[in-house]
């Protein structure tokens, strides 16, 4: 929406996901965030997996984090 030129938002600032036709600034101020993936217990399909080793491959996490994928 944003990009379409429909819309703003205030979103978390991952640099790696940067659009180029968007601008971004900073928002001063404010405390950290902290995000995560959650879902039900006990489930653990292949798409779970796979969608957890792209977070994990894209957004980075430090050294020795893994997900717990355990049922």
């Amino acid at each position: 929406m944003v990009a379409a030129g429909y819309a703003f938002a205030v979103m978390v600032d991952f640099p790696q996901l940067h659009n180029p036709a968007l601008r971004y600034i900073p928002v001063e101020g404010c405390e950290p965030l902290s995000f995560g993936a959650a879902w039900r217990a006990g489930a653990c399909p292949p798409a779970l997996r796979r969608f957890v080793t792209l977070l994990e491959e894209t957004l980075r996490p430090a050294a020795g984090e893994k997900a717990d994928l355990a049922p």
